[in-house]
């Protein structure tokens, strides 16, 4: 048996300037090609992908033993409004695992003043997933009873999950984005029953006056009024498909379960639904579009997209860890400490 008192010392076999530096690059870039690049850059240290994976795996466990010990020491706390927006993305499974995908969560914590903190997590690598958002939350100065705004799609899950590490509800915003797509493909059917050029059109021009106006009443918060409004457009394209015949069956019945679809969207998600104007002119977000960026930042360029790779639950979760406090710049700060 090897004994080495250095290894007391240096637990990752190398300095630790070396393995932050391993760590970084294996966030930003796949294993295989950030070994490639350090072998050019320090040719007298050449690292092997599995060292570069197997060194940020380690890093990935300090940071989130870092974000624990700093959530319970912090200050400067904020009376600002806190918003949570949240989003979710599928990542690809090594062979082997029960399900051919996993799904990472990833969250931009914003506060009007202060920078993002960004956080993601695999829910079935980690035993605490609330201990993450919390962790976030206090670093933007959260506080216990401190209210929480949080916007996603109408995945109850996503809410309920920042209620668990809030300690308390949340205030549930139904992401403006999602709603505005499912009127645009409304609007993209209604155009092309225009252009089928019925002989009956008296219907037809009931349904686009009502249509025209579906955007405006959500966006003002008249949401009891669209989902009647809805109801009257269902009921009109069964009269344009009677007075015109089976010619038009197949786009009207497109266009009729379109409208059905945002209906029951709106009826489920009611309570989570706002007078969107109303905030937008107060200058607060209403719309989970900086955590669909993330999810591309943290997600898709490093997993998805051109790197078709598949993913552990766990190497993935260990990959955002890091990848995140790299983008957040809170990597330096953490690391550089430990490294010193």
């Amino acid at each position: 048996m090897t004994f080495s008192p250095v290894s007391e010392l240096l637990p990752g076999r190398c300095t630790p300037e070396l393995e932050r530096i391993q760590a970084e690059v294996g966030a930003r870039t796949s294993f295989r090609e950030g070994a490639r690049i350090l072998g050019m850059l320090l040719p007298a240290s050449p690292a092997g992908h599995v060292s570069v994976r197997n060194r940020l795996h380690s890093v990935a466990l300090r940071l989130e033993a870092a974000d624990a010990k700093q959530a319970t020491a912090l200050e400067k706390p904020t009376k600002r409004e806190i918003v949570v927006a949240l989003d979710g993305a599928h990542v690809r499974s090594v062979p082997g695992n029960q399900v051919r995908h996993f799904e990472a969560i990833t969250g931009k914590v914003e506060v009007s003043g202060r920078p993002a903190r960004r956080f993601a997590f695999v829910g079935s690598a980690t035993e605490q997933p609330a201990g993450l958002v919390r962790t976030a939350l206090a670093d933007q100065g959260w506080k216990e009873d401190q209210p929480v705004t949080v916007i996603s799609d109408g995945d109850p899950a996503l809410p309920a999950l920042v209620g668990t590490a809030a300690g308390r509800p949340v205030t549930h915003i139904l992401d403006w984005f999602h709603i505005s797509m499912r009127v645009r493909h409304i609007e993209q059917a209604m155009q092309g029953l225009k252009a089928l050029n019925v002989q009956h059109r008296a219907p037809l021009d009931y349904i686009e006056i009502d249509v025209e106006r579906l955007r405006h009443l959500l966006w003002n918060g008249y949401h009891n009024e669209t989902h009647r409004l809805l109801a009257s457009i269902v009921s009109m394209s069964s009269n344009l498909l009677l007075l015109n015949g089976p010619t038009v069956e197949p786009k009207v019945w497109r266009f009729a379960e379109l409208c059905e679809n945002l209906r029951t969207y709106i009826w489920n998600n009611h309570d989570a639904m706002i007078d969107y104007g109303r905030r937008w002119r107060k200058g607060k977000p209403i719309s989970t579009s900086r955590a669909e960026s993330l999810v591309n930042n943290l997600v898709n360029a490093r997993m998805n997209k051109r790197r078709q790779m598949r993913w552990s639950p766990r190497g993935a979760h260990r990959v955002l860890q890091v990848r995140a406090a790299v983008l957040d710049g809170r990597f330096g700060t953490t690391i550089a400490p430990l490294a010193a």
